[in-house]
């Protein structure tokens, strides 16, 4: 599938990067189309990402925003404005931070004029869009001293445990199991098999609970692949 990304406060968000490097992962095509003048500093985010600076667009304009989209044959759009979403129609996804859904479910609430039944279906409304914007992910930085893994996290709709390394490395490992992941969480069954130290931190041969053992004794069972998106 053909799916686009605004900028500014859609894929420069945190929860926008998740969104868009879950999305290749599952095999679509990303392009990310801007209003903004200039596409020099959208970039970075694409190299990040790695798509291709042929698929970032600075149109100069919302309504050109649009006409670039339809032009490409984009299947779905994000973005925050909600002018540039009624225009796409189908195509459109509204993108929320968390803090812009609250807000509205708040101010639907408070309206003195609307019934309870149209307030229910609005916010179930907002719910779903929610969801499938952010998915269902929980994360986690570790809670355990460890001088391997510096944090990680896991989506628990996909599978998806994304593993920052104390040396600045990120993996991403795909479909991994609930119970598999809270047994890397916790070092539970983790155990050294060698003994050394680094600045994080220092390990011996029995040493368990061990969240960087696990990395060997359960991640290593699953598929990878180098890189990844954590905050």
């Amino acid at each position: 599938m053909k799916i686009s990304f605004d900028y500014d406060e859609t894929i420069t968000t945190a929860r926008g990067m998740e969104l868009a490097q879950k999305l290749i992962d599952e095999g679509n095509t990303l392009y990310i189309i801007s209003a903004r003048q200039d596409k020099a500093p959208m970039l970075n985010r694409a190299d990040k990402l790695g798509i291709p600076h042929s698929r970032v667009y600075a149109t100069g304009s919302n309504k050109n925003k649009i006409e670039k989209i339809i032009e490409l044959e984009i299947e779905r759009h994000y973005d925050n404005n909600s002018d540039v979403i009624k225009e796409l129609g189908s195509k459109g996804y509204q993108f929320f931070t968390d803090e812009e859904v609250f807000e509205e479910i708040k101010e639907l609430l408070d309206h003195p004029k609307l019934s309870d039944d149209y307030k229910f279906n609005k916010i179930q409304e907002y719910i779903e869009q929610f969801k499938i914007v952010y998915g269902n992910t929980r994360t986690r930085n570790n809670t355990i001293k460890s001088a391997n893994v510096h944090k990680f996290k896991y989506n628990t709709e996909t599978g998806e445990l994304v593993v920052k390394f104390q040396d600045g490395s990120v993996y991403t490992y795909f479909k991994v199991s609930q119970s598999d992941f809270d047994k890397f969480a916790s070092g539970s069954g983790g155990v050294c098999k060698t003994s050394g130290e680094n600045k994080w931190g220092k390990w011996e041969v029995g040493k368990s609970p061990s969240v960087g053992a696990n990395v060997w004794q359960i991640l290593m069972n699953y598929s990878y692949k180098k890189g990844g998106f954590i905050d």
